[in-house]
């Protein structure tokens, strides 16, 4: 299989990290993938209690350049049930010498699963630059988690393939308040891993960790290691 969609990138590059591509200019064609993880991480943070989620995302790529899609979410934690939706839409610029310039909005409506359900409902801006191996996004939310509350995220994703059918993968994250309450601090999140494709089924196995943890979350989260499998039509 070749290098994945638009798309693909944009679902990596809102940190879902469920896949990590290169953006290539693409025929008009709608794609997918149906994917298991053992733990849901949002820029680090378990939003189900370190448990299982499987996930199933739909994309449309058009040869203009305009791309659109969304991706379900759903854990199994004392019974099958939703964690949450994302959509998301924007425009990448054909290749301006070794980079294309993205632009979007995404709207994420999750939920934390833990002692008690938090919902995780906001939108964002974001603008990138993206080039063949490594891709830079800023997001702007002008209401993260709560009206109010606004936020910059900054988000740098690479991927390189050391030898055919294989893939290794990093994510680098930064949260910074950009207003509203005072009293946020900085938060950083990373992820590294390996994925090794066989036909349109891909194994991953990644590292993530996040820093400092967000109260009031107890217990404090720590560093994991992730597994899962994709399966992309």
């Amino acid at each position: 299989m070749g290098a994945l969609p638009r798309s693909a990138l944009a679902l990596a590059t809102l940190s879902l990290c469920l896949t990590f591509g290169v953006a290539q200019r693409a025929r008009a064609q709608i794609s997918g993938s149906i994917g298991i993880q053992s733990d849901y991480r949002f820029r680090g943070i378990s939003l189900t209690d370190r448990q299982p989620v499987v996930t199933v995302d739909v994309a449309y790529d058009h040869p203009s350049g305009l791309y659109a899609g969304a991706t379900a979410i759903g854990e199994g934690q004392d019974g099958v049930r939703a964690l949450g939706f994302i959509e998301y839409a924007g425009y990448a610029t054909p290749e301006i010498g070794p980079v294309s310039l993205d632009v979007g909005v995404n709207n994420q409506n999750l939920s934390e699963y833990a002692d008690k359900i938090y919902p995780l409902n906001y939108s964002e801006l974001y603008v990138g630059v993206v080039g063949a191996h490594l891709s830079a996004h800023l997001y702007y939310s002008p209401n993260y988690f709560r009206a109010g509350v606004n936020t910059l995220y900054l988000s740098v994703d690479g991927a390189m393939k050391p030898a055919e059918n294989w893939r290794l993968f990093g994510h680098l994250g930064s949260t910074q308040p950009a207003g509203g309450p005072t009293g946020r601090r900085p938060r950083y999140d990373l992820r590294a891993g390996v994925a090794r494709q066989f036909g349109s089924l891909e194994l991953q196995a990644s590292l993530t960790a996040t820093s400092p943890n967000p109260p009031p979350r107890t217990p404090p989260e720590r560093a994991a290691l992730m597994v899962g499998a994709s399966w992309f039509f």
